[in-house]
């Protein structure tokens, strides 16, 4: 009779570890579920049974495909700004406003520089813009 309460744990414990290693546990937990169900059958393999049975979440491994970036499949945004005369979405690079006419990048009277609706002054001659 002692030997088979000591036949029987040590039996439970190595199908607990077998199993454990085929379900794709970590070696830790293999060893801690193998451990447990040898030192105490009765609380343990039920345990196991319920809850270490299931599946392992494992995260997908990102291999170097998955990083390339297909070009057919990017979309170019552009961005737009409002023309203040007349609300319409314009690209920002664009120079007039297609619909009114509006000049969208003013230039600097004194230097011919580019000038930011916004600015005050030209960054490069220091005179004070004027709108239009």
């Amino acid at each position: 009779m002692g030997t088979l309460s000591l036949l029987i744990p040590l039996l439970a414990g190595i199908w607990v570890y077998n199993d454990a290693k085929k379900r794709g546990h970590t070696t830790t937990m293999v060893l801690l579920w193998a451990a447990g169900t040898i030192a105490m059958l009765i609380v343990f393999l039920p345990l196991y049974l319920i809850l270490g049975r299931r599946q392992p979440v494992v995260k997908p491994q990102r291999d170097n495909a998955e990083k390339t970036i297909d070009v057919e499949a990017t979309v170019v945004v552009e961005e737009t700004v409002c023309c203040p005369m007349c609300a319409s979405k314009v690209k920002t690079d664009y120079k007039l406003c297609p619909y009114c006419g509006h000049t969208m990048q003013p230039k600097c009277e004194f230097c011919g520089c580019e000038l930011k609706r916004e600015w005050k002054n030209c960054p490069n001659c220091q005179q004070p813009a004027v709108s239009k």
